[in-house]
This record gives structure tokens, sequence and C-alpha cells, in this order.
């Protein structure tokens, strides 16, 4: 028989599976600049940046982002190719940006990424959710 993976194990191999992260980073990216292009603002939707790749990871989220009143969105994209309720991995760094910016900071939890992706979001500070 196959070993028993534990969820925990599942999360840490996702969060160190770069492939994963990067896909629903796109994802998400598309997701923000359809849903700004069809509120019309198309302005928004090409300020729309993937900063984990522009500016380094560091920044304790993926992607910047804008609401329709052009307010920042900083989104944290945790992505899982299973179901909903699949543990993820989060970063003090990243736990710190949203405690520190509670009125921009998302988390977008994408899942079942390769099939048909659903998206799950929170915002601001995370820390009393999780």
């Amino acid at each position: 028989g196959g070993a028993i993976i534990s969820q925990e194990e599942i999360a840490e191999k996702e969060a160190n599976c770069k492939e994963i992260g990067l896909a629903g980073e796109q994802w998400v990216l598309h997701f923000e600049r359809a849903r700004l292009k069809a509120e019309g603002r198309h302005e928004l939707a090409e300020a729309v940046e993937h900063v984990s790749i522009t500016r380094g990871d560091g920044l304790g989220y993926d992607i910047l982002s804008y609401d329709t009143n052009e307010r920042e969105l900083h989104i944290e994209v945790k992505s899982t190719p299973f179901k909903i309720g699949t543990p993820f991995m989060i970063t003090r760094n990243e736990l710190d940006h949203a405690r520190n910016h509670p009125d921009k900071a998302r988390l977008y939890r994408v899942f079942q990424l390769y099939q048909q992706p659903r998206l799950n979001t929170l915002a601001g500070n995370l820390e009393d959710r999780l």
C-alpha cells in the first residue's frame, strides 16, 4: 500500500511547490483584471500587478489590485488542486502584512486549481480567523 500523508504534509508540499503557487497567482491576476473590466474600470484592470514577480516576494502579498473606488487590494494567493477545506501554510510575514493593512489585505484561496478553479476570499486581519 501507499504511504498515508497528513493534511499538514500536503499543505507544506503545496507551499514549497512553485508551480502550484504561480498557477494560482496567474489565475487570480486574470480574475482581478476581468472583474475590473466587467465593472468598466479598464484603467484599473491595466494597473493590476503581479508584485511577487515584479517586486519580489518579501511584500507579504502576491497581487496588487483595486476595488472600484480605486482603493488598493493586497491579495495573498493560496492555491491547491484539491477541494475546499484543504489546509494551507501562511507565513509570519503574510500574517503581519494582513494585520498591519486590514483595510487592504485579502486572502484568496484558490481550490480545484487544475479542474474548475473556485475562489474563497477573506478580508482584513486573518489571525482571528485562521
